[in-house]
Protein backbone atom coordinates (compact mmCIF):
# COMPACT_ATOMS: atom_id res chain seq x y z
CA UNK A 1 0.00 0.00 0.00
CA UNK A 2 2.78 2.44 0.84
CA UNK A 3 4.35 1.98 -2.59
CA UNK A 4 1.22 3.44 -4.15
CA UNK A 5 2.01 6.80 -2.53
CA UNK A 6 5.72 7.18 -3.20
CA UNK A 7 5.22 9.52 -6.16
CA UNK A 8 4.37 13.12 -5.18
CA UNK A 9 2.06 13.45 -8.20
CA UNK A 10 -1.66 12.72 -8.11
CA UNK A 11 -1.64 12.57 -4.30
CA UNK A 12 -5.37 13.31 -4.03
CA UNK A 13 -6.21 10.46 -6.41
CA UNK A 14 -3.81 8.15 -4.57
CA UNK A 15 -5.22 8.82 -1.13
CA UNK A 16 -8.71 8.22 -2.52
CA UNK A 17 -7.50 4.88 -3.87
CA UNK A 18 -5.93 3.99 -0.53
CA UNK A 19 -9.16 4.89 1.29
CA UNK A 20 -11.25 2.72 -1.04
CA UNK A 21 -8.84 -0.20 -0.57
CA UNK A 22 -9.00 0.14 3.20
CA UNK A 23 -12.78 0.35 3.31
CA UNK A 24 -13.19 -2.54 0.87
CA UNK A 25 -11.08 -4.85 3.01
CA UNK A 26 -11.80 -3.77 6.58
CA UNK A 27 -14.87 -1.56 6.49
CA UNK A 28 -15.27 2.19 6.75
CA UNK A 29 -14.82 2.26 10.53
CA UNK A 30 -11.24 0.93 10.33
CA UNK A 31 -9.74 4.28 9.33
CA UNK A 32 -8.40 6.50 12.16
CA UNK A 33 -9.67 10.05 12.24
CA UNK A 34 -7.35 12.82 11.14
CA UNK A 35 -7.27 16.47 12.25
CA UNK A 36 -8.63 19.10 9.89
CA UNK A 37 -5.08 20.47 9.48
CA UNK A 38 -3.63 17.11 8.37
CA UNK A 39 -1.23 17.47 5.45
CA UNK A 40 -0.46 14.53 3.20
CA UNK A 41 3.33 13.91 3.16
CA UNK A 42 3.46 13.93 -0.63
CA UNK A 43 2.41 17.58 -0.58
CA UNK A 44 5.41 18.49 1.60
CA UNK A 45 8.68 17.91 -0.31
CA UNK A 46 11.84 18.76 1.64
CA UNK A 47 14.35 21.25 0.21
CA UNK A 48 18.13 21.16 0.63
CA UNK A 49 19.56 24.13 2.51
CA UNK A 50 22.63 24.65 4.67
CA UNK A 51 23.69 21.01 4.54
CA UNK A 52 20.31 19.73 5.72
CA UNK A 53 16.84 18.94 4.41
CA UNK A 54 14.17 21.45 5.39
CA UNK A 55 10.46 22.08 4.93
CA UNK A 56 10.67 25.22 2.72
CA UNK A 57 8.08 26.99 4.88
CA UNK A 58 10.51 26.94 7.83
CA UNK A 59 13.71 28.15 6.15
CA UNK A 60 13.19 31.78 7.24
CA UNK A 61 12.10 30.83 10.77
CA UNK A 62 15.13 28.61 11.24
CA UNK A 63 17.43 31.34 9.92
CA UNK A 64 15.93 33.87 12.34
CA UNK A 65 16.58 31.41 15.20
CA UNK A 66 20.22 30.98 14.16
CA UNK A 67 19.61 27.46 12.85
CA UNK A 68 20.20 27.98 9.14
CA UNK A 69 22.97 25.38 8.73
CA UNK A 70 23.75 21.86 9.91
CA UNK A 71 26.67 23.04 12.05
CA UNK A 72 24.56 25.80 13.61
CA UNK A 73 21.88 23.31 14.65
CA UNK A 74 24.40 20.87 16.12
CA UNK A 75 26.19 23.57 18.15
CA UNK A 76 23.17 25.67 19.18
CA UNK A 77 22.58 26.22 22.89
CA UNK A 78 19.12 27.79 22.61
CA UNK A 79 15.99 26.08 23.89
CA UNK A 80 15.04 24.10 26.98
CA UNK A 81 16.57 20.69 27.59
CA UNK A 82 14.12 17.80 27.85
CA UNK A 83 16.71 15.20 28.85
CA UNK A 84 15.63 12.85 31.61
CA UNK A 85 17.38 10.28 33.82
CA UNK A 86 18.34 7.22 31.83
CA UNK A 87 18.57 8.99 28.47
CA UNK A 88 21.67 7.84 26.57
CA UNK A 89 24.52 10.36 26.72
CA UNK A 90 24.83 10.56 22.91
CA UNK A 91 21.25 11.82 22.60
CA UNK A 92 19.78 15.26 23.35
CA UNK A 93 16.18 16.44 23.34
CA UNK A 94 15.46 20.17 23.25
CA UNK A 95 12.26 22.21 23.14
CA UNK A 96 12.48 25.32 20.94
CA UNK A 97 10.26 28.20 19.91
CA UNK A 98 10.48 29.43 16.33
CA UNK A 99 9.13 32.83 15.42
CA UNK A 100 7.46 35.32 17.74
CA UNK A 101 4.03 36.67 18.48
CA UNK A 102 1.31 35.17 16.31
CA UNK A 103 3.92 33.18 14.36
CA UNK A 104 5.48 31.57 17.44
CA UNK A 105 5.58 27.80 17.13
CA UNK A 106 6.92 25.11 19.46
CA UNK A 107 9.21 22.54 17.85
CA UNK A 108 11.40 19.73 19.17
CA UNK A 109 15.03 19.11 18.32
CA UNK A 110 16.68 15.71 18.75
CA UNK A 111 20.46 15.55 18.35
CA UNK A 112 22.71 12.52 18.07
CA UNK A 113 26.49 12.74 18.56
CA UNK A 114 28.76 9.74 17.98
CA UNK A 115 26.40 6.88 18.90
CA UNK A 116 28.25 3.91 20.44
CA UNK A 117 29.05 0.92 18.26
CA UNK A 118 26.25 -1.15 19.80
CA UNK A 119 23.67 1.43 18.74
CA UNK A 120 25.26 1.77 15.30
CA UNK A 121 24.95 -1.96 14.70
CA UNK A 122 21.36 -1.93 15.97
CA UNK A 123 20.46 0.90 13.59
CA UNK A 124 21.99 -0.98 10.66
CA UNK A 125 20.14 -4.17 11.57
CA UNK A 126 16.77 -2.56 12.25
CA UNK A 127 16.79 0.24 9.68
CA UNK A 128 19.34 1.06 6.97
CA UNK A 129 23.12 1.00 6.73
CA UNK A 130 23.68 4.48 5.32
CA UNK A 131 20.90 6.35 7.11
CA UNK A 132 21.28 7.95 10.54
CA UNK A 133 19.12 7.88 13.67
CA UNK A 134 17.26 11.08 12.79
CA UNK A 135 16.58 9.77 9.27
CA UNK A 136 14.93 6.76 10.85
CA UNK A 137 12.38 8.77 12.83
CA UNK A 138 11.66 11.08 9.90
CA UNK A 139 11.30 8.10 7.56
CA UNK A 140 8.59 6.59 9.74
CA UNK A 141 6.91 9.94 10.35
CA UNK A 142 6.38 10.16 6.60
CA UNK A 143 5.15 6.58 6.38
CA UNK A 144 2.61 7.08 9.14
CA UNK A 145 1.27 10.07 7.25
CA UNK A 146 0.99 7.94 4.11
CA UNK A 147 -1.01 5.38 6.10
CA UNK A 148 -3.39 7.99 7.50
CA UNK A 149 -2.06 8.07 11.08
CA UNK A 150 -1.37 11.54 12.44
CA UNK A 151 2.13 12.15 13.80
CA UNK A 152 4.81 14.84 14.11
CA UNK A 153 5.35 17.21 11.21
CA UNK A 154 8.83 16.96 9.68
CA UNK A 155 10.59 20.34 9.74
CA UNK A 156 14.31 19.68 9.23
CA UNK A 157 16.84 16.88 9.43
CA UNK A 158 20.45 16.20 8.71
CA UNK A 159 23.11 13.58 9.30
CA UNK A 160 26.80 13.03 8.71
CA UNK A 161 27.97 9.53 7.98
CA UNK A 162 31.39 7.99 7.54
CA UNK A 163 30.57 5.02 5.41
CA UNK A 164 28.08 3.04 7.47
CA UNK A 165 28.95 4.77 10.74
CA UNK A 166 26.92 7.73 11.98
CA UNK A 167 29.03 10.67 13.16
CA UNK A 168 26.20 12.99 14.12
CA UNK A 169 22.69 13.95 13.15
CA UNK A 170 19.54 15.81 14.13
CA UNK A 171 15.83 16.01 13.49
CA UNK A 172 13.39 18.87 14.13
CA UNK A 173 9.69 18.09 14.33
CA UNK A 174 6.54 20.06 15.03
CA UNK A 175 4.36 19.79 18.10
CA UNK A 176 1.34 17.52 17.73
CA UNK A 177 -2.02 18.89 18.90
CA UNK A 178 -3.59 18.00 22.21
CA UNK A 179 -2.21 16.31 25.30
CA UNK A 180 -0.72 12.89 25.95
CA UNK A 181 -3.10 10.17 27.11
CA UNK A 182 -0.77 9.61 30.07
CA UNK A 183 -1.36 13.16 31.36
CA UNK A 184 -5.06 13.07 30.52
CA UNK A 185 -5.58 9.79 32.37
CA UNK A 186 -3.69 11.17 35.37
CA UNK A 187 -5.92 14.27 35.31
CA UNK A 188 -9.08 12.21 35.01
CA UNK A 189 -8.00 10.08 37.97
CA UNK A 190 -8.01 13.12 40.27
CA UNK A 191 -10.84 15.12 38.67
CA UNK A 192 -13.99 13.03 38.44
CA UNK A 193 -15.89 15.79 36.64
CA UNK A 194 -13.39 15.69 33.76
CA UNK A 195 -13.75 11.94 33.08
CA UNK A 196 -15.07 11.32 29.54
CA UNK A 197 -18.67 10.23 29.11
CA UNK A 198 -19.30 6.53 28.38
CA UNK A 199 -19.80 7.36 24.69
CA UNK A 200 -16.53 9.32 24.55
CA UNK A 201 -14.77 6.54 26.41
CA UNK A 202 -15.90 3.98 23.83
CA UNK A 203 -14.93 6.31 21.00
CA UNK A 204 -11.44 6.83 22.45
CA UNK A 205 -10.93 3.09 22.87
CA UNK A 206 -12.05 2.38 19.31
CA UNK A 207 -9.79 5.10 17.87
CA UNK A 208 -6.85 3.67 19.78
CA UNK A 209 -7.67 0.24 18.38
CA UNK A 210 -7.77 1.64 14.84
CA UNK A 211 -4.40 3.34 15.22
CA UNK A 212 -2.71 0.22 16.63
CA UNK A 213 -4.27 -1.96 13.95
CA UNK A 214 -3.28 0.39 11.13
CA UNK A 215 0.36 0.28 12.25
CA UNK A 216 0.51 -3.47 12.80
CA UNK A 217 -1.46 -4.39 9.69
CA UNK A 218 1.18 -2.58 7.65
CA UNK A 219 4.10 -4.24 9.40
CA UNK A 220 5.00 -1.21 11.55
CA UNK A 221 5.78 -1.65 15.24
CA UNK A 222 6.39 1.30 17.56
CA UNK A 223 8.14 -0.72 20.31
CA UNK A 224 7.56 2.06 22.86
CA UNK A 225 3.80 2.49 22.56
CA UNK A 226 3.02 3.78 26.04
CA UNK A 227 0.22 6.27 26.66
CA UNK A 228 2.80 9.08 26.92
CA UNK A 229 3.46 8.64 23.19
CA UNK A 230 -0.20 8.86 22.12
CA UNK A 231 -1.75 12.35 22.08
CA UNK A 232 -5.45 13.15 22.05
CA UNK A 233 -7.00 16.23 20.48
CA UNK A 234 -10.42 17.13 19.12
CA UNK A 235 -11.61 18.36 15.77
CA UNK A 236 -13.92 21.31 15.40
CA UNK A 237 -16.94 19.01 15.70
CA UNK A 238 -15.62 17.57 18.98
CA UNK A 239 -14.55 14.22 17.47
CA UNK A 240 -11.51 12.61 19.09
CA UNK A 241 -8.26 12.44 17.09
CA UNK A 242 -5.18 10.48 18.18
CA UNK A 243 -1.57 11.20 17.18
CA UNK A 244 1.51 8.99 17.68
CA UNK A 245 4.91 10.47 18.54
CA UNK A 246 8.48 9.36 19.34
CA UNK A 247 9.18 7.03 16.42
CA UNK A 248 12.89 6.59 17.04
CA UNK A 249 12.61 2.86 17.80
CA UNK A 250 9.96 2.00 15.22
CA UNK A 251 10.65 -0.88 12.86
CA UNK A 252 9.03 -2.30 9.76
CA UNK A 253 9.25 -6.07 9.87
CA UNK A 254 7.46 -9.27 8.97
CA UNK A 255 9.89 -11.29 11.12
CA UNK A 256 8.65 -12.11 14.63
CA UNK A 257 5.69 -9.81 13.96
CA UNK A 258 3.59 -11.37 16.72
CA UNK A 259 6.27 -10.60 19.29
CA UNK A 260 6.38 -6.93 18.32
CA UNK A 261 2.59 -6.75 18.16
CA UNK A 262 2.30 -8.07 21.71
CA UNK A 263 5.02 -5.68 22.88
CA UNK A 264 3.05 -2.68 21.60
CA UNK A 265 -0.28 -3.87 22.99
CA UNK A 266 1.31 -4.73 26.34
CA UNK A 267 2.88 -1.25 26.54
CA UNK A 268 -0.57 0.30 26.15
CA UNK A 269 -2.01 -2.03 28.78
CA UNK A 270 0.88 -1.50 31.22
CA UNK A 271 0.64 2.30 31.04
CA UNK A 272 -3.17 2.33 31.48
CA UNK A 273 -3.78 2.66 35.24
CA UNK A 274 -6.51 0.81 37.09
CA UNK A 275 -9.13 1.41 38.32
CA UNK A 276 -9.75 4.31 35.93
CA UNK A 277 -9.05 2.02 32.98
CA UNK A 278 -11.23 -0.97 33.77
CA UNK A 279 -10.87 -4.56 32.64
CA UNK A 280 -13.94 -3.99 30.46
CA UNK A 281 -12.13 -1.09 28.77
CA UNK A 282 -9.11 -3.29 28.08
CA UNK A 283 -11.20 -6.12 26.66
CA UNK A 284 -13.19 -3.66 24.53
CA UNK A 285 -9.95 -2.32 23.08
CA UNK A 286 -8.67 -5.82 22.28
CA UNK A 287 -12.05 -6.82 20.86
CA UNK A 288 -12.05 -3.85 18.50
CA UNK A 289 -8.44 -4.51 17.49
CA UNK A 290 -9.11 -8.22 16.92
CA UNK A 291 -12.36 -7.49 15.06
CA UNK A 292 -10.42 -5.45 12.53
CA UNK A 293 -7.71 -8.10 12.35
CA UNK A 294 -10.21 -10.92 11.82
CA UNK A 295 -12.43 -8.93 9.42
CA UNK A 296 -15.51 -9.40 11.60
CA UNK A 297 -15.57 -13.19 12.09
CA UNK A 298 -17.00 -13.43 15.64
CA UNK A 299 -15.58 -16.82 16.49
CA UNK A 300 -12.13 -15.78 15.29
CA UNK A 301 -12.40 -12.52 17.23
CA UNK A 302 -13.22 -14.26 20.53
CA UNK A 303 -10.41 -16.76 20.05
CA UNK A 304 -7.97 -14.01 19.16
CA UNK A 305 -8.93 -11.86 22.16
CA UNK A 306 -8.35 -14.75 24.56
CA UNK A 307 -4.91 -15.38 23.06
CA UNK A 308 -4.03 -11.69 23.20
CA UNK A 309 -5.07 -11.37 26.85
CA UNK A 310 -2.84 -14.27 27.88
CA UNK A 311 0.16 -12.97 25.93
CA UNK A 312 -0.28 -9.38 27.09
CA UNK A 313 -0.57 -10.34 30.75
CA UNK A 314 2.67 -12.32 30.51
CA UNK A 315 4.42 -9.43 28.79
CA UNK A 316 3.24 -6.81 31.30
CA UNK A 317 4.61 -8.89 34.16
CA UNK A 318 8.00 -8.92 32.44
CA UNK A 319 7.78 -5.16 31.86
CA UNK A 320 6.99 -4.55 35.53
CA UNK A 321 10.05 -6.55 36.61
CA UNK A 322 12.24 -4.70 34.11
CA UNK A 323 11.01 -1.28 35.25
CA UNK A 324 11.59 -2.12 38.90
CA UNK A 325 15.13 -3.25 38.13
CA UNK A 326 15.78 -0.09 36.11
CA UNK A 327 14.39 2.12 38.88
CA UNK A 328 16.77 0.54 41.40
CA UNK A 329 19.73 1.06 39.05
CA UNK A 330 18.92 4.74 38.61
CA UNK A 331 18.56 5.21 42.37
CA UNK A 332 21.98 3.73 43.04
CA UNK A 333 23.70 5.49 40.11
Amino acid sequence: WIAAFESPSNWAEQIDTWTRMTIARFGEDSTPRLPEAFEHPNRLPMAKAGGMRVDPRYIDLLRDAGLSTYDAVMSSEVGASMNKPGLASYRERIRLTLGAGDRAETVFLKRYKRPPLKEQLRRMWEFKFRRGSADREMHFARHLGLLGVNTMRRIALGSRMRGWLEQSGFGITGEVPGESLEKLVDHWSSHAAAVPTPAERRDLIEELGKVAFRLHNNGLFHRDLYLCHVFMSRRGDGAIVLSVIDLGRMIRSSVRAERWRIKDLAALAYSSPAPLVTRADRVRFLYHYARLEACGDRQSVRKRVRALVASIEARTRRTARHDESRRRRLQTA
